[in-house]
């Protein structure tokens, strides 16, 4: 096998996205190009797997009753498999270290940065009323969502509560809204919480689904999406100003609101560019108007990534 390229996927380290990059980068490659992707986590990381479409994949763990990944595990692997491979992918900053003891003398690209990472948009559902009505949403009602997969490790920096007040809020502008929460964000039971709490008598609160699967699987029903970049003073670490789901929310062709450093680094058209910190009030007022306005051009941005891979000797 020295003609292949191994993918080191840290699903614990790099988060369960890297799976669907691991996917577009396969898929964008020269057809005979042989990829062997090598899991390093558990048996629900390999599970994840499947579910992102890989069906053949090893798996190494950690030492027994360990859970920092050594040298030791990934070269029994590679001296059991026979394997010689050309080139080393390595998807998050301590697989790099590893294959650079492991695979001495062989090619290894870093892959840790999301914000590189390609999207293949060949897997987007965007059937509008057919997403919704998969969520438990009527689709005459408007959904408002992050462009944040929920599989990303960035998941985590989302206020669910703010993504749900906003909702709220918009129903006050005489039509019906639901949010879709990411699984992984912050405060998703305060959030719930907080819709009940604050509906209408003998109605309940705004429908509001916590979702796990990969955004790709439900972009179709979101109308507009909310860049948690613009609350992130109040509540979060800042974003990066591109990563994998602003790209699958560019692919999907839905309105954006934005925040203005993701805008400019995005170099793409967005629906509504605001400030970061912007008041809440003209939040709610820029998505209410980008929930009127028609979809953008779907666009799929360039991959530094992907332009790597294709110069370098893997």
């Amino acid at each position: 096998m020295g003609d292949a390229t191994i993918h080191l996927l840290d699903v614990p380290s790099a988060g369960r996205a890297c799976l669907l990059a691991y996917r577009a980068v396969v898929t964008a490659s020269t057809p005979g190009t042989t990829h062997i992707p090598l899991l390093l986590g558990s048996s629900d990381d390999e599970r994840s797997a499947f579910d992102a479409g890989i069906r053949t994949v090893d798996r190494v763990l950690p030492p027994t009753g360990g859970r920092i990944f050594s040298a030791g595990p990934l070269r029994s692997w590679a001296s059991a498999r026979s394997v010689s491979p050309s080139g080393v992918v390595a998807w998050s900053a301590r697989t790099h270290a590893l294959a650079r003891r492991v695979f001495s003398g062989v090619p290894v690209v870093e892959a840790s940065d999301e914000s590189r990472w390609p999207i293949d948009a060949d897997l987007l559902e965007l059937d509008r009323a057919g997403c919704k009505r998969a969520l438990g949403i009527d689709p005459e009602t408007l959904v408002l969502g992050a462009p944040v997969c929920p599989w990303s490790s960035l998941a985590t920096r989302v206020s669910a509560w703010w993504l749900s007040y906003a909702a709220g809020v918009m129903r006050f502008t005489g039509t019906r809204w639901a949010v879709v929460i990411p699984e992984r964000a912050r405060a998703v039971d305060r959030a719930l919480r907080f819709t009940e709490l604050h509906g209408e008598p003998g109605v309940g609160g705004w429908p509001a689904v916590v979702e796990s699967r990969p955004l790709c699987a439900f972009a179709g029903a979101i109308d507009v999406f909310l860049d948690p970049a613009l609350f992130a003073v109040r509540f979060h670490k800042p974003m990066p100003s591109v990563h994998s789901g602003l790209r699958w929310a560019l692919a999907s062709g839905r309105p954006i609101v934005a925040a203005q450093p993701t805008a400019e680094a995005l170099d793409a058209p967005v629906t509504t560019v605001l400030p970061v910190g912007s008041p809440a009030r003209s939040v709610i007022t820029a998505v209410s108007e980008a929930a009127r306005t028609p979809d953008l051009e779907p666009r799929t941005l360039p991959s530094e990534l992907l332009e790597r891979l294709a110069v370098a000797p893997v």
